[in-house]
């Protein structure tokens, strides 16, 4: 009960503030904001925020506090919306093969190609990492399965693995034609 009546207290706090303030914080926001589409998003996050933190009481110039919130929230808006749209762009460019319609031929074609992947293996990555990557991935063993199967210790596998998936994705991102993806 004593949490609902601080968090009562906290919503009444922020609620007398932006009664006060209102036209200062529509101002701020629109000053410092490209996308005005996302107007009411900012005050209402600016809203939640002064509930969860409220005005400190040792704030002796509350519109310079308020002015500073709304730009802190507005950055945070723009930074999530980048990681958003570059998680969107990572996951459309790895999805864009398999939108295509699947066919049991395809299932076929790439069953062989799976096979020749593995065959192909060691051109790519060292005789170690490609026993992990085969171990793993080709019979379905686990990290530890592979270690015992290869007679190493679970760390080494899980390092083989680790860099042949970096090399990879690596050569994969130069056969696509693919940059700026680096992180993947």
């Amino acid at each position: 009960m004593g949490a609902n009546c601080g968090l009562s207290r906290r919503v009444g706090l922020a609620s007398e503030i932006f009664e006060e303030y209102s036209d200062l914080i529509k101002g701020a926001i629109y000053s410092n904001i490209n996308d005005y589409s996302k107007v009411d998003d900012v005050y209402q996050d600016l809203f939640l925020s002064l509930v969860h933190r409220p005005v400190p009481e040792h704030v002796d110039n509350v519109r310079a506090y308020l002015y500073r919130a709304v730009r802190h929230d507005i950055i945070d808006l723009a930074k999530k919306r980048c990681i958003y749209n570059k998680h969107l762009c990572k996951y459309s460019e790895l999805m864009r093969p398999l939108s295509k319609g699947r066919t049991p031929l395809d299932h076929v074609s790439e069953t062989e190609e799976f096979e020749n992947f593995f065959a192909e293996l060691e051109k790519y990555l060292s005789p170690h990492e490609a026993e992990a990557i085969e171990q793993i991935f080709r019979h379905g063993r686990a990290v530890s399965e592979s270690a015992e199967y290869l007679g190493i210790s679970r760390r080494s596998v899980s390092r083989y693995k680790c860099v042949a998936l970096r090399k990879l994705r690596s050569v994969y991102r130069d056969a696509i034609g693919c940059r700026g993806f680096e992180s993947v």
